[in-house]
């Protein structure tokens, strides 16, 4: 992957790395921020990515400042750090000043990385892409998993070119990712026929409403139930749900059933109660 991109930015401003969950994009980041010459910008959406993309840069060698709410690169070190984590919503905070402060002069910088790069058509990106390629030296990497956006908006608006593609099924046989096991289960109260497709994906607020049937819920949860206990796995799972109400809905019943077993976090979960959370969950203390 490092080979490709360095070949890559030898003739384009900007390139793409497709590389499937678990691969190791944040190794990845560390290398190129590593091998660059001027400053470098990653930037990421989460505040965990954030932390994992600063551990990751600290790795190097250099000083890795975060730019992400009160928290400021500046005030971290007497000059300025040459790799900046940040997030994009931090970035475009203030109409931009955020952005105006931590780089007034694009010309020091010599590279952006994009964590989630299959967000980079968006607005908030956009605006911030445009003022660091003010300096024509400047190059610009992004990362993804999936490249494929469901509005079908193009990243080639935004990269020029794939320099390197590795997915699920390569990881495995490769012996990177483990195998995965699929397991077919049918809940009979469960009826898509009235759920519309939108932007090719099934309709959100549709699906909220077919799987929120209480007979369904229950059903689903007591299969999840049946597949973390078969055996000697006694497994942790993660639970991905239609709507916020959907994921408390079933907490509720996994908790019904098996108390203290199940929590929910969604994006208005308070960033130190989710932290904690996730911290409690690789702990074991509870599975779903």
């Amino acid at each position: 992957a490092i080979r490709s991109v360095v070949a890559k930015l030898r003739d384009n401003r900007s390139c793409l790395i497709v590389s499937a969950t678990g691969t190791g994009k944040s190794h990845i980041a560390e290398r190129l921020a590593g091998m660059a010459s001027g400053r470098v910008l990653v930037i990421g959406q989460t505040s965990e990515v954030i932390y994992q993309m600063t551990e990751a840069c600290r790795r190097t060698g250099k000083e890795v400042g975060v730019e992400m709410a009160e928290r400021r690169a500046s005030d971290m070190y007497l000059s300025p750090p040459p790799i900046v984590v940040a997030t994009v919503q931090t970035l475009n905070a203030s109409d931009g000043r955020r952005l105006d402060e931590l780089v007034p002069d694009p010309s020091a910088w010599s590279l952006v990385i994009i964590d989630e790069a299959h967000h980079a058509p968006a607005a908030s990106y956009r605006k911030v892409i445009e003022h660091m390629q003010i300096n024509p030296s400047l190059k610009l990497v992004g990362m993804t998993a999936t490249p494929k956006r469901g509005d079908d908006v193009k990243l080639g608006a935004v990269f020029d070119d794939v320099a390197f593609d590795y997915g699920f099924l390569e990881a495995m046989n490769d012996g990177w990712l483990v195998k995965m096991e699929a397991e077919l289960v049918t809940v009979d109260s469960l009826d898509f026929k009235s759920v519309r497709t939108t932007a090719g994906d099934l309709n959100g607020r549709d699906l909220d409403r077919v799987m929120r049937v209480e007979r369904t819920m229950i059903g689903m949860c007591d299969t999840v139930r049946q597949l973390s206990d078969r055996g000697d796995r006694d497994l942790t799972c993660r639970v991905f749900c239609a709507s916020v109400e959907d994921a408390q809905r079933r907490a509720e019943i996994f908790n019904r059933k098996e108390p203290g077993s199940a929590m929910m976090v969604c994006g208005k979960t308070p960033k130190p109660e989710r932290e904690a959370m996730l911290r409690s969950f690789a702990a074991r203390n509870f599975k779903y």
